[in-house]
């Protein structure tokens, strides 16, 4: 596999958890996915003459080991599969110093026409690039709990009424600041329409803690150990974005939620995060079960339904 990224985890990457926060890695995977377009024949100038840019749309992450404050990382991969519509690329993240694995990522890519955001066709030297490229898709980079399927775009804001889980999102508005030249919201960079206005780490208000919640443990926390990010449409500047969250099911340990974000005016899916979540104790820094009453109170809020 060939390096795509290399980095350090800066003090600014680090969560209420004390590690690196999960959409750090979506930046790092993002940063590699952009590099290995460049490497393909996909570079500024080609992007220009075809009035395109490279769409990140399909994520799949998978978590292995927490990264700390000044770890050294690494990103190496390549391509999976390849067709003019799509090209589907694998990489893995490790700790450049230990070799340890932090994480690998799947993600689908392809052009769109900067205007419009209506796919475009890739030309032959692309893809026979990228087939020059081709690497093994390993087990532990293959989903596990989440899949893979079609997303489905049948759901709107309407569906999901005001279901909020685990924090309040807020509206917000697309600024100009937030958007490209053409006036859509520029997600480059990974982000997450879902969590795009909060900060990495942030004083938790009054009320989020353990046993202020009822959970009755302060220790416990819900760490992120996989995860899926589709994009089904690029918002634009002046549209408010709505998120709606609720959870699919939970385990002794583990917790699948999903979370759309829908454009509020139109009622449309915009993009689909669901992730898979386990126990996690602050102190310890290993898996534990949820508290009865932090399971209780999850439980209540299971809705298969938005799958």
């Amino acid at each position: 596999m060939q390096t795509f990224y290399e980095g350090r985890v800066e003090p600014a990457d680090i969560d209420n958890l004390g590690h690196m926060n999960m959409r750090v890695y979506g930046r790092k995977s993002a940063i590699a996915t952009y590099a290995l377009a460049d490497h393909l024949g996909l570079d500024g100038a080609k992007l220009a003459s075809l009035g395109a840019i490279v769409q990140n749309h399909d994520n799949h992450t998978r978590f292995y080991r927490e990264q700390l404050e000044g770890a050294a990382l690494v990103v190496k991969g390549g391509v999976l599969s390849a067709t003019p519509d799509l090209i589907t690329a694998y990489f893995e993240l490790s700790n450049a110093t230990n070799g340890d694995l932090a994480a690998t990522f799947t993600n689908s890519f392809r052009l769109a026409d900067t205007k419009t955001r209506m796919p475009q066709r890739m030309d032959d030297s692309v893809i026979q690039a990228a087939l020059g490229c081709i690497v093994d898709w390993p087990d532990h980079g293959r989903p596990r709990s989440v899949d893979l399927d079609p997303v489905r775009t049948d759901i709107t804001l309407a569906d999901m009424g005001d279901k909020q889980v685990m924090m309040h999102l807020e509206p917000y508005e697309v600024l100009a600041e937030d958007c490209d030249e053409h006036g859509y919201m520029d997600v480059s960079d990974g982000t997450s329409l879902a969590f795009a206005k909060l900060p990495i780490k942030f004083e938790r208000p009054k009320g989020v803690k353990g046993k202020e919640r009822g959970w009755g443990d302060d220790r416990v926390a819900i760490a992120t150990m996989e995860s899926r990010q589709y994009l089904i449409e690029t918002p634009k500047l002046g549209d408010t974005i709505v998120t709606r969250s609720t959870h699919l099911d939970v385990g002794r340990k583990t917790l699948h939620s999903v979370h759309w974000t829908f454009n509020q005016d139109t009622g449309r899916p915009l993009m689909m995060v669901g992730q898979i979540g386990l126990g996690f104790d602050l102190v310890t820094r290993k898996s534990m079960e949820f508290p009865p009453k932090m399971r209780e109170m999850l439980e209540q809020n299971l809705h298969k339904e938005f799958a």
